[in-house]
């Protein structure tokens, strides 16, 4: 269980440092979040999840996903539950809550 808890601090922390930055991020090839100068074909995402281990564990996590214009729902799902069950250990995880909405509000594109 301390192990998990690690693992959510560094994760919040590496996400406000994202959120600090004036650069969006965007998805690299291996599906994790990072830097990018390039959002001319991207569209930032909101999205949050809940996972639930085997043994009851859960975790809600959030961020925002750049999503680049060829990349559908569903890979855009896929990559952040790698992603997140990796990140927390929770490779056998089950989700139970997911959403990804755009980001921005007010009619921004």
């Amino acid at each position: 269980m301390a192990e998990l808890a690690r693992r959510a601090e560094a994760e919040k922390a590496r996400r406000a440092s994202e959120t600090a930055s004036a650069q969006p991020a965007h998805v690299s090839e291996e599906g994790l979040a990072v830097m990018s100068k390039n959002t001319a074909t991207t569209r930032p995402y909101h999205w949050v999840m809940t996972l639930q281990a085997g043994d009851g564990r859960r975790v809600t996590t959030s961020g925002l996903f750049e999503v680049p214009a060829w990349m559908g729902r569903n890979e855009a799902y896929e990559r952040l539950c790698e992603q997140e069950k990796s990140c927390y250990g929770l490779e056998d995880a089950t989700v139970l809550f997911f959403s990804l909405e755009p980001n921005l509000l007010g009619g921004g594109r």
